[in-house]
């Protein structure tokens, strides 16, 4: 038995030497194999793509909603006299802040001036009083995220019981500017 043993090792020693070339057989295993290491390669790198653009849509969303928050506490901070509202115009108010066409707009009467890039579904405003002062709570909101911040008004004291509290559209004035 152990002489046929060495002699079939010997024959199939010899014949793997002699020989040149693939089968075919051979080729179609690496193919398949190459093919699904590229497979997997392909779907790791398309994860991670889809991933990289997700977080920056988000990053870009957040930041338009910081953007947009900054700007109108900018514009509101000091204002002399505010009122809320839910439809266009507001009467005796020198600027409007409001959202057109998804983009948060400041109007001043003559002009308009965008305060935010496209995407800002909708803003709402709400006055509140804190200890005898006065805070204008904004709430952002565009598809995926949502912000709320809150605006101390400096100038304004007392606010008219009548007033509407809250709104979609706020009209303020601001102290003229000394020469």
């Amino acid at each position: 038995m152990k002489r046929v043993y060495i002699c079939l090792f010997r024959y199939i020693q010899k014949k793997v030497h002699d020989e040149v070339g693939f089968t075919l057989m051979e080729i179609v295993t690496v193919i398949a194999i190459m093919g699904i290491v590229i497979t997997m390669i392909f779907g790791f790198l398309v994860f991670n793509v889809d991933g990289i653009n997700y977080g920056s849509g988000q990053t870009q969303e957040q930041a338009n909603l910081r953007m947009a928050a900054l700007r109108i506490t900018q514009e509101v901070r000091n204002s002399v006299d505010i009122e809320l509202s839910d439809t266009s115009m507001l009467p005796g108010m020198d600027y409007e802040i409001y959202v057109d066409n998804n983009v948060v707009m400041l109007d001043d009467g003559s002009s308009t001036i965008s305060l935010s890039a496209d995407g800002m579904q909708s803003v709402a405003f709400e006055l509140k009083e804190d200890n005898s002062r006065y805070l204008l709570i904004i709430t952002l909101d565009t598809k995926g995220s949502t912000l709320e911040t809150e605006v101390l008004l400096n100038n304004i004291s007392t606010i008219d019981g009548a007033a509407t509290t809250l709104g979609e559209r706020v009209g303020f004035t601001l102290p003229p500017v000394a020469p």
